[in-house]
């Protein structure tokens, strides 16, 4: 066959691929504009809830927005489809919507969240300038203004946490986001409990019009409520000296006992601090503040760097070994 030949043949192939691809395309995207038009009310309601969302006059918070996605995620794999096929159709403008939503839902929340954030910080200036007898930082009023579900304040002593708490409280009942009935403030020392009662009157509320307790008093009453009884606690989980006393005096009574000496020292030597490995912590710095706040000694006083290093130093001193 001539030259010619082969080339008509080949043009024939190409074109015949090509109308067939097209075919196939047309068909696929037929297949695709019907089930969109069968999604047709739940497309709407979907885009319809996040403009309802990311227009709200509130700050957004993750889990509305990851309830969101869960609530229309059987539609993502079909938005998907659509922004691939570069067609439009009558729904074009609500499904690029759709799309970004999905694929960027986060990043527009953040954004609204920071402008609420500002609005907030300069509306309330004046009220977290004089809300206590010094005005609260920057970084303290961020966190009292971000509503997220949960709020984690990272903070040493001293750091102004039980202020943020009292500044939460003081502005929910400023904004009326919550009545004093409504609001419970949780510790887990008698202390602070009795800190958060003097703040609260401060602010010109009894502390009996909100919930202060610790967590031990809150369960009791808890179950008390619940079984019609407070249950009976032992002495020794609310005093700290008698504790150390009791426990102090069972140690003094079993001195002459070899085996429970030997189980006392192996404690002391290895079960004193409950061991975490460096890779259950997010960071390093997490961990390091873990390791400082346990204020690990080995059984001669040495201050160590590791719960491992402490370890081989008290296996070194139980054994008689000098180390370094």
């Amino acid at each position: 066959m001539s030259f010619i030949t082969y080339l008509c043949i080949a043009i024939v192939v190409i074109v015949s691929s090509w109308i067939i691809l097209k075919i196939i395309s047309k068909h696929k995207f037929k297949l695709l504009k019907q089930r969109l038009h069968e999604k047709r009310e739940g497309i709407l309601c979907a885009i319809a809830s996040f403009r309802s969302l990311i227009h709200s006059k509130f700050y957004i918070s993750k889990s509305e927005y990851s309830d969101w996605k869960t609530n229309w995620n059987e539609l993502r794999p079909l938005v998907k489809e659509y922004a691939k096929s570069k067609t439009a159709i009558e729904l074009d403008k609500e499904l690029k919507e759709l799309e970004i939503a999905f694929e960027n839902g986060d990043l527009l929340i953040s954004e609204k969240n920071e402008e609420f954030i500002r609005s907030e910080l300069e509306t309330y200036k004046n009220f977290f300038d004089n809300i206590m007898t010094k005005p609260l930082t920057e970084n303290q009023r961020r966190a009292i203004v971000t509503d997220e579900k949960h709020n984690l304040i990272v903070a040493g002593a001293g750091g102004g946490k039980t202020l943020t708490l009292i500044g939460k409280v003081a502005y929910l009942l400023q904004k009326g986001l919550a009545k004093p009935d409504e609001i419970l403030l949780i510790s887990f020392a008698r202390k602070v409990r009795r800190e958060l009662e003097k703040k609260v009157q401060l602010l010109g509320h009894d502390s009996n019009e909100l919930t202060i307790k610790t967590f031990n008093s809150l369960g009791l009453r808890i179950i008390g409520s619940v079984e019609g009884k407070i249950p009976s606690v032992s002495k020794l989980s609310t005093d700290r000296h008698k504790l150390r006393r009791t426990i102090q005096e069972y140690i003094d009574k079993r001195t002459e006992k070899q085996a429970f000496l030997s189980k006392l020292n192996k404690y002391f030597a290895f079960y004193r601090i409950p061991y975490k490995s460096e890779f259950n912590f997010r960071s390093k710095g997490e961990y390091i503040d873990f390791l400082r706040n346990s204020h690990i000694r080995s059984l001669n006083g040495n201050m160590v760097k590791s719960l491992e290093e402490c370890e081989i130093a008290n296996f070194l001193y139980m054994n008689g070994i000098d180390y370094e």
